[in-house]
């Protein structure tokens, strides 16, 4: 994943770009409190398996992470295609105490400031809704 990332940034000449192959969990940790205004969780990996949750990138484990080091007005938007980990991560957000600003079970992917990743274009040209949730600290 890492190589393909790359080659693709290489490509496209991006030269204001870091590749990191670590655990998100211990990057998470290296970003200062309240430095960030937007978190975007594009189509995270489902870890459809319970005993795997925690693994998720919208377990209570990484919102505390989230919460933390989003700054005061800041915003985290996540999409999927999988519903179960939709309607998972909205649990979580709410047991986590964010305040959710919006929820979209057919996301048409026509705000100005989102980019399209490539599984969300094959999702769309498969005829798949697209689930995105807005929320904030």
């Amino acid at each position: 994943c890492a190589g393909i990332s790359m080659k693709k940034l290489v490509e496209a000449e991006v030269t204001n770009a870091k590749l990191l192959f670590k655990d998100g969990q211990e990057v998470v940790k290296l970003i200062k409190d309240g430095s960030v205004k937007t978190i975007f969780l594009n189509f995270s990996d489902p870890w459809p398996k319970k005993r795997h949750y925690k693994r998720r990138l919208t377990s209570s484990s990484f919102l505390q992470e989230y919460k933390r080091i989003l700054a005061k007005d800041g915003r985290l938007i996540f999409k999927t295609d999988n519903v179960d980990l939709f309607n998972y991560s909205i649990e979580m957000f709410e047991t986590n105490n964010f305040n959710i600003i919006k929820v979209d079970n057919n996301y048409d992917g026509s705000d100005s400031f989102d980019e399209q990743t490539e599984y969300e274009t094959n999702f769309r040209n498969k005829g798949v809704a697209i689930n995105r949730l807005i929320v904030g600290k």
